[in-house]
């Protein structure tokens, strides 16, 4: 074997050890880009998820402002009475200076659940 025959020998064992080493490299980089092709995928899917939980508070906001006014009205009646109740409960258990800004307050609770009954 000759010296030139020994060098393209040479050049062929390098040009081999390149082409491992590269194919190497794009090995490794291919690995590091399905693993974030992977967290994309994860991303998204939680990104779709929030959509849709956007999406049904939406309508649940879009479906509680078309109720009725009489509806709300109704409900915030129910509150008021429960607050009347609550106040005339309390009376029982507080002090006598406390009693009469109870009942006034009670007596102000069921003037407005009266003018919200008769509301129309």
């Amino acid at each position: 074997m000759t010296f030139r025959d020994q060098g393209i020998m040479a050049m062929a064992v390098a040009a081999f050890l390149l082409a491992m080493v590269l194919f190497y490299a794009v090995e490794r980089r291919m690995e590091g880009i399905s693993a974030e092709i992977a967290a994309l995928r994860a991303v998204s899917a939680k990104v779709s998820q929030l959509e849709d939980r956007a999406l049904s508070v939406e309508r649940s906001a879009t479906e509680l402002a078309s109720l009725p006014r009489k509806t709300r009205t109704l409900a915030a009646e129910t509150q008021v009475g429960a607050m009347a109740a609550a106040a005339e409960d309390l009376q029982a258990t507080v002090g006598a200076k406390h009693r009469d800004k109870l009942e006034a307050v009670r007596l102000l609770l069921e003037e407005i659940r009266n003018d919200l009954q008769t509301a129309p």
